[in-house]
């Protein structure tokens, strides 16, 4: 029965994540600064999809959704001929608009963490039985992680998802 419920909790946290997207990737460059005029028109482009993803989330408010928003229309509307510009563009947009949004979505993130730890260490406390504070523990933090996951609306990497469970 314990293997049974196993099995269907991963399998309801493999599709509860299989809804939403993957994860960009951005493009390599290990410098900013010396990066070549394609690799910065390919990060621009990188910074567009991210924004148009983060515009659809419906954990960020108005202000924030205000926030990418102009982002994207600044991103769009800008010339990719100027070096400096375009790397101006980048540290603008990351430092003003997408930092801030990403803190709204930490700071629900690690409420989901609190929560789930809350209800873990009140669950194991209550529990007369040693054995039950396993399932306890496993089922908690496996819903905390999907909970995560629809605050950011991405799902991680397979690897990264194999990881996660063995932590867990």
């Amino acid at each position: 029965v314990v293997i049974c419920l196993l099995a269907w909790l991963v399998v309801y946290v493999w599709g509860a994540m299989a809804v939403f997207p993957r994860a960009l990737k951005p493009p390599k460059i290990d410098n900013m600064e010396t990066a070549t005029d394609r690799q910065l028109k390919k990060y621009i482009q990188y910074l567009k999809h991210f924004l148009q993803r983060l515009i659809s989330n419906p954990n960020l408010g108005d202000d924030n959704c205000l926030k990418v928003t102009n982002a994207l229309s600044q991103l769009e509307g800008a010339s990719a001929t100027d070096r400096t510009g375009m790397q101006n563009l980048i540290t603008t947009i990351e430092e003003n608009h997408i930092k801030p949004v990403l803190k709204t979505l930490d700071a629900a993130a690690a409420k989901q963490v609190r929560d789930s730890m809350r209800d873990i260490m009140v669950g194991v406390t209550l529990s007369p039985y040693k054995s039950a504070d396993l399932l306890i523990v496993l089922y908690r933090n496996l819903v905390m992680v999907v909970r995560i996951v629809k605050v950011y609306r991405v799902r991680p990497a397979l690897s990264e998802q194999f990881g996660i469970f063995s932590d867990i």
